[in-house]
């Protein structure tokens, strides 16, 4: 899925940025199931089970206070998963669909996808767009915006997010889209 956007044009460390956001009218297609604040991923939280949801097409919303390194996995029973990962030190998303099912139809297909974080503070919002063949990232208010593809053998429907140093989240909400 390839959601309508809205863009715009800011500046950040001197150095002209596209933005990308969902538009407006994308809200009234979506509802809220789940909703946690104030808490801190020492090792990993499965959403999926927190949440008692399973469904392959969502939003989900993360309003992000301390930032570190971390990665939210998309799976499912038979070991497909797609990897969201959050590095600090390089200040950059990856997206790993190395083993989110058929990967065999191009060489390069199960290539890390990379993004550049532009903004350089301690707190980060994110929105990701699911459904069952694709993933679509807004961070920063849509100064970092990627969106990638994959094929698995059976729907992603486990969301689990993991962070080893500590990430500290103020809101947390996942939505069903209709």
């Amino acid at each position: 899925m390839t959601i309508a956007r809205e863009l715009s044009l800011n500046t950040y460390h001197d150095q002209l940025v596209l933005q990308s956001i969902p538009v407006p009218e994308f809200d009234s297609y979506i509802t809220e199931v789940f909703q946690i604040q104030d808490f801190v991923i020492n090792e990993s939280i499965s959403i999926s089970e927190e949440a008692s949801f399973n469904s392959p097409t969502f939003v989900l919303d993360m309003e992000i206070q301390r930032l570190n390194d971390f990665e939210l996995i998309l799976a499912n029973d038979l070991a497909n998963e797609v990897v969201l990962s959050y590095e600090m030190e390089n200040s950059r998303f990856l997206i790993d669909r190395s083993n989110s099912g058929n990967v065999s139809f191009h060489p390069e297909f199960g290539n890390e996808l990379v993004a550049e974080r532009f903004l350089m503070n301690s707190s980060m919002n994110l929105k990701l767009v699911v459904d069952v063949a694709s993933l679509e990232l807004f961070a920063d208010d849509g100064s970092t915006v990627m969106t990638a593809i994959y094929f698995p053998d059976e729907e992603l429907d486990q969301i689990e997010i993991r962070s080893e140093s500590g990430l500290s989240v103020s809101k947390l909400s996942l939505k069903t889209v209709k």
